[in-house]
């Protein structure tokens, strides 16, 4: 059955569709029904068809409502239901790195949160290793879960550190073909913080910005490696300083598009010496009625959602 992913309704960070079979769902409901009973009613609704059972557990010495929501390829995946869920800049992140990386043995995803991206990556890449870094107790937790439900926790390298720590990257090595981070789109001081610790620290720079997740990349790739990074557009001047102070050369830039507003951009990068900046690609993820794109649909078809 075709299924929603559910991420925060506010922005960019919006529902992620399984396949192409919702589509006309979808356009059915938003010319008259949403306009009359709300979003946040359908919102609920897709949410609910997304999850495949809810319970309480005890995760870090907390008693946490948590969620196991459809993911790629039949497996499940663990959320907090009151805090950060997965989005669509996550599922793109994993797909370009798939792309500029096509013979990647050994992948890191920077700042992993849940394992969204790692694990998306895993998917597509049988027979390949994944490692992991996260400093959210939380979220390593919960990752943890995912990883034993899917029965990877042999190919999957999880680990609980910060990326701005040296000793932990040096534990890491400089051996991975592929690296990729999705880093917190605001600055500490940018607006109000939420009150769940887990969705602040995954939105906002409380553990460091861009730069630290481009220096983290840049040691710990191989030589040749592929750097994939997706951030929000009003942060591109940050994105582009940091990094070309890491020294990266950036070879393929998508501009995400939502109801034709680029929200956020996607970056393929190597490190080497900058030679300009590639034109542009733009994909549209939803289009100005809602629906979500033809273009779209097909990357989500081919992750196995």
């Amino acid at each position: 059955m075709a299924c929603l992913r559910a991420a925060p309704v506010r922005g960019h960070r919006a529902m992620v569709p399984a396949s192409s079979s919702w589509r006309p769902r979808q356009a059915a409901i938003r010319p008259h029904k949403e306009r009359c009973l709300g979003l946040a009613f359908f919102a609920a609704l897709r949410l609910r068809k997304q999850i495949r059972r809810a319970c309480r557990v005890s995760i870090a010495g907390e008693d946490l409502n948590v969620t196991e929501s459809r993911f790629c390829h039949g497996w499940s995946i663990s959320q907090l239901r009151e805090g950060y869920r997965y989005c669509a800049d996550d599922i793109l992140c994993a797909y370009l790195a798939c792309k500029a990386a096509p013979e990647a043995k050994r992948m890191l995803d920077l700042g992993s949160g849940i394992g969204t991206i790692g694990l998306a990556w895993l998917a597509q890449n049988p027979g390949a290793a994944c490692s992991m870094l996260e400093a959210q107790e939380v979220s390593v937790a919960l990752c943890r879960r995912t990883l034993r439900q899917c029965q990877v926790e042999d190919v999957v390298d999880l680990r609980h550190g910060d990326l701005r720590d040296q000793s932990v990257l040096h534990a890491l090595g400089k051996n991975f073909d592929v690296v990729t981070a999705n880093p917190p789109y605001f600055t500490s001081t940018c607006g109000n913080l939420p009150k769940n610790q887990q969705k602040a620290h995954c939105r906002h720079e409380l553990r460091g910005g861009v730069l630290q997740f481009c220096s983290a990349a840049a040691h710990t790739m191989a030589p040749g490696a592929s750097f994939c990074l997706i951030h929000a557009t009003p942060r591109m001047s940050d994105v582009l300083a940091a990094l070309e102070r890491c020294r990266f050369a950036i070879r393929r830039r998508v501009d995400v598009l939502w109801r034709g507003n680029c929200k956020s951009v996607a970056l393929v990068c190597s490190l080497g010496e900058p030679k300009g900046q590639p034109a542009a690609e733009t994909l549209q993820v939803q289009e100005p009625d809602g629906r979500w794109s033809p273009a779209y649909l097909d990357i989500c078809a081919e992750m196995g959602l």
